[in-house]
């Protein structure tokens, strides 16, 4: 499914959606669903179930919902947001936010630039780790740090 600008949205169907060359709002919906962003500031709305989420090259935002999601940044300065579920985050090369949900522990990587890793207030064992470069990570003392100034 191709967007084709604007507000785009899946079926509860499992669903490959490909955002436009315009700015996109793209909703997932149920289903295992693959979304994948573009040269614009697209946002990704993931839904219940296991979503696979790529930014591309815009400053992407992506947020996640129920089930064990993947979402990465291929972009610069993303907002990647988890939700509840077994989350696995990734950076892109530039200035990142990645968060991760509740109820499960989650792996954000920052991967390159100045990244700010939150998983604070969820109660699980996380794994944050800021990448190269210098970064800060919101943590819980049960969280395993990595390659980040821990707050």
């Amino acid at each position: 499914m191709h967007c084709d600008g604007g507000f785009c949205s899946g079926n509860e169907n499992n669903n490959h959606i490909i955002a436009s060359d315009h700015q996109d709002d793209i909703y997932a919906h149920a289903g295992d669903d693959i979304i994948e962003a573009r040269d614009r500031a697209d946002k990704i709305f993931g839904q219940p179930d296991q979503d696979y989420g790529e930014g591309n090259a815009g400053p992407d935002n992506i947020h996640g919902d129920d089930g064990a999601d993947f979402y990465s940044c291929g972009g610069f300065n993303c907002g990647l947001e988890g939700g509840p579920g077994e989350d696995n985050i990734w950076g892109g090369e530039h200035s990142d936010f990645l968060g991760g949900g509740a109820g499960a522990s989650d792996h954000l990587s920052g991967q390159a630039g100045r990244d700010r890793l939150h998983t604070q207030g969820d109660g699980e064992a996380d794994l944050a780790d800021g990448g190269p470069d210098s970064d800060d990570c919101y943590v819980d003392p049960q969280d395993i740090v990595f390659d980040c100034q821990a707050h």
